[in-house]
């Protein structure tokens, strides 16, 4: 589950932290100014646009350029987390998970967590979707600095029992607020590893599911004259002018203009018919 006591923005200017370490694994991202560390007897020098990876136990230390403004964004990831990410379901062999690099200069990386700091910040952003953007940064890492990924065995393929299952309490639940607490206990399966096989088995988000299904469904009450605002609270959405986002961008049409082809359908010629 994401903590949001572990996400931080820090700007700071002449500062310098002595020497210490952390329990947990620590991911940074540098948006402005330059960060001079000292970690594992090496030193490094991160601008903006790097990501900083630390594992813990490693002793390391920062300070900024002299009257210059640094600001970054970091969090933490407490070990366990990984074995719940990596060995979702399977023998988690290895002693732990390590980073192999400390500093890193990956554009796809920073972007990821940047936009994962943005959703964050947004007012009533989604829990799922955030979730999706985090588990999706840490399996990026996993797949491509990780000291070893030769102890975990990922059996994703005997899940479709649980999935068909979430499917149905979505289906039954689509005008409920659905946490991912909920589902992960609908499905007695851990968030991370709900998250996972659900993309796996169906090839779309748990997040993406749950709007097209909330989509799907409110065309029905659409037809049935419903008015807009009142299927957007129905089917759950922040508001109505999410709603009418959200269903423009899946069907090409807003919610008055699907409404309006649903109350006057084009005729067609005897014998014909609509191929989609």
């Amino acid at each position: 589950m994401v903590n949001p006591q572990t996400f931080f923005k820090n700007t700071y200017c002449n500062f310098s932290f002595p020497e210490h370490f952390h329990d947990e694994h620590l991911i940074q991202i540098i948006k402005e100014g330059q960060n001079s560390f000292f970690c594992n007897g090496n030193t490094y020098e991160a601008a903006p646009g790097d990501v900083v990876l630390i594992n813990p136990g490693e002793v390391h230390n920062g300070q900024s350029r002299t009257n210059e403004k640094l600001q970054y964004n970091v969090f933490y990831i407490d070990p366990g987390v990984w074995e719940e990410v990596l060995g979702i379901g399977s023998v988690f062999i290895t002693k732990g998970f390590l980073f192999n690099k400390t500093l890193v200069k990956d554009e796809l990386l920073f972007g990821k967590i940047d936009r994962f700091f943005y959703l964050l910040a947004e007012d009533g952003h989604d829990e799922i979707r955030l979730h999706e953007k985090y588990l999706d940064i840490l399996l990026y890492i996993s797949h491509h600095y990780s000291l070893s990924r030769s102890g975990y065995y990922n059996p994703d393929t005997h899940h479709t029992k649980t999935i068909n299952l979430l499917k149905d309490y979505i289906q039954e639940n689509l005008s409920n607020k659905l946490s991912l607490e909920d589902l992960s206990r609908a499905g007695n399966v851990s968030p991370f590893h709900l998250l996972r096989i659900f993309t796996k088995q169906t090839g779309l988000t748990l997040h993406q599911f749950i709007l097209v299904s909330r989509i799907e469904k409110s065309k029905d009450l659409l037809k049935n004259k419903m008015a807009i605002s009142d299927v957007a609270f129905t089917m759950g959405f922040a508001d109505q002018s999410h709603f009418t986002r959200s269903f423009k961008k899946m069907m090409g049409l807003t919610p008055r203009q699907y409404q309006l082809c649903m109350a006057h359908p084009p005729t067609l010629p005897e014998g014909k018919g609509v191929r989609y």
